[in-house]
């Protein structure tokens, strides 16, 4: 079995996330798929044996909804992957508060949470992050935030408390200092 996140640009509502939901649990091969409103992303257990993710993507946007593009894989030119497992985030993403709209566009929590990581695992400057996570200075906003309110104490607890995460999210922990540019 196999889990893979979605993000759909185009979901707005409840009945969204259920349309997608039923849509998806009757492909062959999709043992559970569960959209959130809240973060636009769909979780998708399957197996690959049955179904890939080719055929839940096209089963979405045959739906009429637009699927964000992921960020690229990691490669030899340079491509910044994902820092953060599906498992880790499914872990860590309930401790977050929800988000507020402050000025300009709200970012995803996930997208700025996967720029920190970048940044805390390659040991660069906060200016030094990809450009793909979303402005540099969003990013230090958000972790100075986090860190301010104890939100970042509470991930650093639990990645400690995840046996099966704890070499992945190592990174968490010796990130908790005062915020520093």
């Amino acid at each position: 079995m196999e889990t893979h996140v979605f993000r759909v640009v185009t979901m707005h509502c409840d009945d969204c996330a259920a349309l997608i939901d039923e849509t998806l649990m009757a492909l062959p091969g999709v043992t559970s798929a569960h959209a959130t409103t809240r973060t636009r992303e769909i979780l998708v257990t399957l197996d690959p044996r049955l179904a890939g993710q080719d055929a839940v993507a096209a089963a979405i946007t045959e739906l009429g909804f637009r699927l964000k593009p992921s960020a690229p894989d990691p490669s030899p030119a340079g491509a910044v992957g994902r820092q953060v497992s599906d498992a880790a985030w499914a872990a860590l993403a309930p401790l977050l508060r929800e988000r507020t709209r402050r000025r300009g566009r709200t970012r995803d929590h996930r997208e700025l949470f996967e720029g920190i990581a970048y940044k805390h695992r390659a040991g660069v400057r906060w200016r030094e992050v990809p450009p793909e996570f979303g402005p540099w200075q969003t990013l230090y906003a958000r972790w100075a935030r986090w860190h301010a309110d104890g939100t970042w104490a509470r991930l650093a607890t639990a990645a400690r408390q995840q046996a099966d995460l704890t070499d992945e999210l190592s990174w968490l922990t010796s990130a908790d200092r005062p915020p520093e540019h």
